[in-house]
C-alpha cells in the first residue's frame, strides 16, 4: 500500500509543478481500488480520470491532470491516455482458436511487462488488446506465433468501436444461504464446502485480485472472483430474498 501511495503522490506532484498530465501503468482492481482512497482527496487542482476501452474493463491506466488542462481535451478523453489496441487475426482459413491463457503466454513470452498490458477481449473474428503505446509498434512486429498458430496484429485505430465488446462468459443463477465467500463458492464450482473453505484457507481464492483466507468474507456485486484451477467468475447481480430466506445471485463465469 504505502509503495502505491508513494508513486501516486510523486505523480500528483508532478502534475502540479509542470501542469502536464501523468499516468499510471495499467492496474489491476486491487489496485485501482487501494489508489481511489488516494485520489479521493485530490488536491483541488488536479483531478484523476479512469482509463476505459471495452465495456467491462479491468485492468485500467489511471490518468492526473491539472484541472486547467481539461478544457483543452475532447470529450472523449480516452485518446488523451498513453495506450493502443492491437488487433490479433490468424489466417483467412482459420478461426481463433487460442485462448485468453495462451495469448497473454504469447505476449509475455515477448518479454513484455504485465504492467504495460490492459484487457484482452476475444471474439470470433479477432482478439484485441490493450496496452502502452510505446510497445504497441513492437507486438504489431514480434507477436507472429500464438498456441502455434501464425496470427497478424495491426494497430485498431477506431477505439469507440470496441467499447461495447464484453468478454465470453456463461450465465447462471443460484440460490445461497448468505454472501459469505464459501457459499458462493459453493454456487459457483458444485463443490462441496469443505472443499470451498480449503481452497480459501490455502490461498487458492482471489476476489478483485486480492488473496482472500477468510471463509466468512462477505462477497460484493460485480466482484471478479479467480479460483486456481477453475479459472474466474463474477458475482454479477444480487437478487431478491426467497421465502425460505435465500439469495438469488446471478453469476459468470469467463470462458
Amino acid at each position: 500500500m504505502k509503495h502505491i501511495v508513494d508513486q501516486l503522490t510523486h505523480k500528483i506532484n508532478c502534475v502540479q509543478q509542470n501542469q502536464y498530465p501523468a499516468f499510471t501503468d495499467f492496474l489491476d482492481l486491487h489496485q485501482q481500488r487501494l489508489c481511489r482512497l488516494v485520489y479521493a482527496a485530490l488536491p483541488a487542482d488536479v483531478c484523476a480520470i479512469e482509463s476505459q476501452i471495452f465495456a467491462d474493463d479491468e485492468r485500467r491506466m489511471i490518468g492526473f491532470f491539472p484541472k486547467s488542462y481539461l478544457e483543452f481535451m475532447n470529450d472523449d478523453r480516452i485518446h488523451t491516455f498513453p495506450l493502443s489496441v492491437i488487433q490479433v487475426t490468424m489466417g483467412a482459413r482459420d478461426t481463433i482458436a487460442f485462448d485468453h491463457r495462451a495469448l497473454l503466454g504469447a505476449l509475455l513470452g515477448q518479454g513484455i511487462d504485465r504492467r504495460l498490458l490492459g484487457d484482452m477481449i476475444l471474439t470470433d473474428q479477432a482478439a484485441y488488446v490493450t496496452c502502452h503505446e510505446r510497445i504497441a509498434p513492437l507486438l504489431c512486429e514480434e507477436l507472429l506465433l500464438v498456441s502455434h498458430h501464425s496470427v497478424r496484429c495491426n494497430l485498431e485505430e477506431d477505439l469507440e468501436s470496441l467499447q461495447t465488446l464484453e468478454p465470453q462468459t456463461e450465465v447462471f443463477s443460484k440460490t445461497i444461504p448468505s454472501l459469505r465467500l464459501d457459499n458462493v463458492l459453493h454456487a459457483m464450482l458444485g463443490q462441496s464446502r469443505t472443499e470451498c473453505q480449503n481452497y480459501i484457507l490455502r490461498g487458492k481464492v482471489r476476489v478483485n485480485q486480492e488473496e482472500i483466507t477468510k471463509r466468512h468474507y462477505m462477497v460484493e456485486e460485480n466482484a471478479i472472483l479467480s479460483i486456481r484451477g477453475f479459472g474466474k467468475f463474477k458475482l454479477k447481480a444480487i437478487g431478491q430474498t426467497t421465502k425460505k430466506g435465500r439469495i438469488w445471485i446471478t453469476l459468470l463465469r469467463y470462458i
